[in-house]
Parts: C-alpha cells; structure tokens; sequence
C-alpha cells in the first residue's frame, strides 16, 4: 500500500477515533475539552487511547494481509539460465483464442524423456486435442513436467464442445510410463502409456480447465512412479453443469507412489477413478467440488489422503469393490441438495478415518451395505485392529 494513502488512511482514522470518544463520553468535542472535568477528561483520553490501538491494528493488518496476497498471486518466474523450456519459444500464444495444440506437442515430442519441465508463462493456453507425453516418433515416454506461473496465471483450456463423447473420453493432458517390454510387446504396442516407469511425471502450479461442453473429457490421465507429483494444481470443468468425465484419471495400470499436494477439483462426473491395488497414491490437502457421481470412485486401489475436504450433492467417496483401502486423515464433508439421502463414505474393503465430520449426509460411512450410525469419527476402522506387542488397540493419534 502506497506510503501517501497509509497516512491518509490513519490521520481519517484518528479523527474518526476523537469523534466517537467525544461521543461515548458526553458530546465534548476536542475543541471544549479543557472546560471538561479532570475525570472526563481522563475517561476521554483513555477511551482515545484504546480506539486508537485498535485502528491502528486494524490498519497495519488490512496492509499486511494484502501484501500476503499480492505475494500469493504474483506469477512464477524464473531465471532465463534456470534450464526450463519457454512453451512460447515453440509459437504458443496463450491469449485464450489461439490454438496451441500443435505448438505445446511439438515442445512435448522435443523434451519427453530427458528430465525437461516445460514452462507456461500466465496465459491461456487453449488446445483442442490431448496433450500426449510422447516422443516424436509417438512412442509413450516419462521423464516430463509441466510448470505454470501458479494456478491464476497459467491455464490450459479445452476448446468448447471438442470433446463431446461421454463413452469415449480422454484427457486434457495424459502422462505416460515407458515401455514395459512384458510378454515381448514392442515398444508401440504400449499405446495407453500404462506400466510401473512413469518417473519424474508432474504438473505443478497450473489450471487444467476442460471448458464448456464437453462431457467426455478428463482433466488429467495421470500416470507417475516414485517421483511425480501433482502440486498446487486446479482441475475444474467451467461447464455451468459441471459436464466432463473425470478430473484425475489414474485406472491404467501402476500408478503411484507418488505424492500429490494442494489439489483442488471442481465439476466433472467424477473428481478422480483409480483402478489396480499396485502401487499407491498419496494426497495432501485435497479438495472436492459438485462431482455429479462421487467425489473418488475406488476399484481396489490403495489410497491415502491428509486434509480432505469435500462439498457436494454426491458421496465423496465409493468403493466398487472389497479389496481397496481408503486411510483419511482429516477430513471435513459437507452435503448439499440431495446428499441427505446418502452416505458420505460408501465403502467396501479397508477403510480407516481419524478425525472425520461430515454435515449434511444422511450417515459418515456406510460399510457393505450398512450405514454406521453418526456423521463424525474421532477414529473410525472398518475391520477390528490387530494389536502386534503392545501397541495401541485404536490406531495412532
């Protein structure tokens, strides 16, 4: 805040201060103060004295709240030795109007494979097609990041009404592993990109937005091993109806360990669908916006999130089958419309809650086939614990 208006705002203060003193203590204004008693003028200088540190408070935080703010929204930038790959040196625009589909491709093609993070100065970047991590001869390769200049700055947009398709949906963006070579398969053959190598595979600081329209899109097909990471991401669909098909993706073969931090989803069918008990997703701060279906829907995945919030119509969660396992740490779920009629957790195989609340719901959890009583949990397990030694017999707190 600019020096001349810090000033201006505290002198108007301070005059404001003097007038409601003179108020509360009788209507003597500063100009007849000496004509008052020694008392009420005392009581007067006191109340002052109060007023005054209070503004004053409420001065020096109102600027320092906004210099945290500018500081949260200043865009990402780096130094042009900091090795990163300018997506605008390949001729993409990102003024919102431009197609960049072929230009950001052609920087994908260039770069997978060798470690390389793409770099997405603030714009719109807006794509027509999926952004497919591979090589130039088309075959599926990890070794790739994309970085943005922070979730308001940096956006790639799906064109409106391209992907149109609920039965056969793709993603905005799709992460790949490398060859696998199992069973004597080539190369080419692995053209889903799934396996166990998908190292190194992370998006950071960017909005994956799949506009209006288009139903059959997903956010991201997210595919990583070991060191990936989705962090400080937006996935959100701007369709009024919140139409897509998945935020996150992760029903190929092999996803994770990976940790993904500061995710929010907002819209889509589904938030995010994972598939396959090997090897293990793990989020920190995440959250859920109006999914029309679930918030996660599990097909025996291990998964295992800290600080998850959730608000919509549709259960947050919901197991397909008896071999998964769901450990929430902190969890805050807020139903809305429709959600009284359902459980917040619809859950089958393992789950294990500390510290959950839901609102809104007509239970927390609902646990094969029968809703458990309450909607919060200090510690909630769905099969009894096994003691080894001399553990503790209700899990760690």
């Amino acid at each position: 805040m600019p020096r001349t208006i810090l000033t201006l705002l505290v002198v108007t203060s301070m005059t404001l201060v003097n007038q409601v003193a003179a108020a509360v203590l009788g209507g003597v204004p500063a100009s007849q103060a000496s004509q008052a008693t020694p008392q009420r003028r005392w009581q007067r200088l006191a109340l002052s004295a109060r007023l005054s540190m209070s503004v004053i408070a409420l001065v020096l935080a109102t600027c320092l709240t906004g210099t945290l703010q500018a500081a949260e929204t200043t865009p990402i930038r780096f130094p042009a030795d900091a090795g990163l790959v300018d997506v605008t040196t390949y001729g993409a625009k990102g003024d919102g109007k431009t197609d960049d589909t072929a230009a950001i491709t052609k920087a994908i093609g260039d770069h997978v494979g060798h470690s390389a993070t793409i770099y997405f100065p603030p714009g719109t970047y807006l794509v027509s097609d999926r952004l497919d991590w591979r090589s130039k001869e088309g075959t599926a390769r990890c070794w790739l990041a994309f970085q943005g200049a922070g979730p308001e700055h940096s956006i790639i947009r799906l064109k409106d009404a391209t992907f149109t398709d609920p039965k056969n949906p793709k993603g905005v963006v799709r992460t790949n592993s490398e060859f696998q070579g199992w069973n004597g398969d080539k190369p080419e053959q692995n053209q889903i990109g799934y396996g166990n190598k998908a190292f190194f595979n992370s998006l950071r600081d960017l909005t994956i937005d799949v506009g209006v329209g288009n139903p059959g899109a997903i956010g991201i097909e997210y595919m990583a091993n070991n060191r990936g990471t989705l962090r400080n991401l937006v996935i959100r669909s701007s369709d009024p109806q919140g139409a897509g098909d998945c935020g996150i993706d992760m029903r190929r073969y092999g996803p994770g360990p990976a940790l993904c931090v500061d995710v929010v989803i907002e819209g889509f069918a589904i938030g995010m669908d994972l598939a396959h008990w090997e090897y293990g997703m793990t989020f920190d701060n995440l959250t859920l916006r109006h999914q029309t279906q679930v918030g996660i829907r599990n097909n025996n995945h291990s998964l295992a999130i800290e600080n998850l919030v959730y608000e919509g119509s549709a259960s947050v969660y919901q197991a397909l089958e008896g071999n998964g396992l769901l450990t929430v740490l902190n969890a805050t779920i807020t139903g809305k419309g429709s959600a009284t009629d359902k459980p917040a957790f619809n859950n089958q195989g393992g789950l294990y809650l500390r510290n959950a609340t839901a609102t809104g719901f007509r239970c927390l959890v609902r646990h094969n086939e029968q809703d458990v009583p309450g909607l919060s949990a200090k510690l909630y397990t769905s099969s009894q614990p096994v003691v080894r030694g001399n553990g503790p017999a209700n899990g760690l707190q």
